[in-house]
């Protein structure tokens, strides 16, 4: 079982990596437990042009900062689907999180320093969802200049 198994799981992982633009590849891609793809990163200028370009294939954008604006390095992002199913869990790597759900009802928890903050998000059909998350706490000398960008 496990020889036709991993031969998907490479096919599927070329595939998403086929379908990411070539400058969002230095950023953070992979698939959810639903088989969509996401994107995380936003740190360099390049990064953040090519994640603008292609974020129009994404059901949801996800940015999160501090207070003051700046990025927050290591935030930990759990989305779940109806009834806790895990569709995605992991460590962003810059302050932008693009992901493609699938339609439904999803609880969207973003963890800093022990702080959680949660929100129900709704995705339907072609639409495209942004959620802001903002945490009182000082941000990391490896920032990217100024403010973190909107993802617009």
């Amino acid at each position: 079982m496990a020889r036709q198994v991993l031969p998907a799981l490479a096919a599927a992982t070329l595939a998403v990596t086929a379908a990411v633009p070539a400058t969002v590849r230095s950023a953070d891609t992979g698939l959810t437990a639903q088989g969509k793809p996401f994107v995380t990163g936003g740190l360099s200028e390049e990064e953040r042009r090519a994640m603008r370009h292609s974020r129009m294939d994404y059901s949801l954008w996800l940015q999160a900062a501090s207070l003051r604006g700046a990025y927050l390095p290591g935030l930990r992002v759990r989305i779940e689907g109806q009834g806790e199913s895990r569709v995605l869990e992991l460590r962003l790597n810059g302050p932008w999180l693009f992901v493609n759900l699938a339609e439904g009802t999803y609880q969207v928890a973003v963890t800093s320093g022990g702080v959680t903050e949660s929100r129900r998000a709704v995705v339907r059909g072609r639409s495209h969802l942004e959620m802001v998350f903002y945490f009182d706490e000082p941000a990391e000398e490896r920032q990217p200049a100024g403010a973190v960008p909107s993802v617009r």
